[in-house]
């Protein structure tokens, strides 16, 4: 069986997510890291955090082992489909997603209902 070469690379947009939650008291970076890096994460964290607001609500008690799951992988996998150059069309999208909430209510009221009628 061949092996195939792994590459690790950069991702500054998985890194500014981080950031930014670093920025909002994220708290699993420490785990078994020496001190000198810890310090090294510690230095990048600035005192006024108001523009990383948004990333306190990644934070959840839904998960003992890891409370920013599943948000923080959310984060993570956007960063893959969001293409800067774009943004201002995918916020576009996006404001029309939020905008079909309530169609999406809606058909998870239908949902809920139609599955009750068939286990009657």
């Amino acid at each position: 069986m061949g092996y195939k070469e792994l590459f690790i690379t950069n991702i500054p947009a998985i890194s500014a997510v981080y950031f930014s939650l670093l920025q909002c008291k994220y708290d699993f970076y420490p785990i078994e890291r020496e001190a000198v890096l810890k310090d090294k994460l510690r230095s990048f964290i600035v005192s006024d955090c108001g523009e990383y607001d948004f990333f306190f609500d990644v934070k959840q008690n839904t998960c003992e082992v890891y409370p920013y799951w599943p948000r923080a992988a959310m984060l993570e996998t956007a960063t893959f489909y969001i293409d800067l150059h774009q943004e201002r069309r995918a916020r576009s999208w996006m404001m029309q997603f939020l905008k079909k909430r309530i169609c999406l209510s809606n058909c998870m009221m239908w949902t809920s209902g139609y599955q009750h009628c068939m286990a009657a």
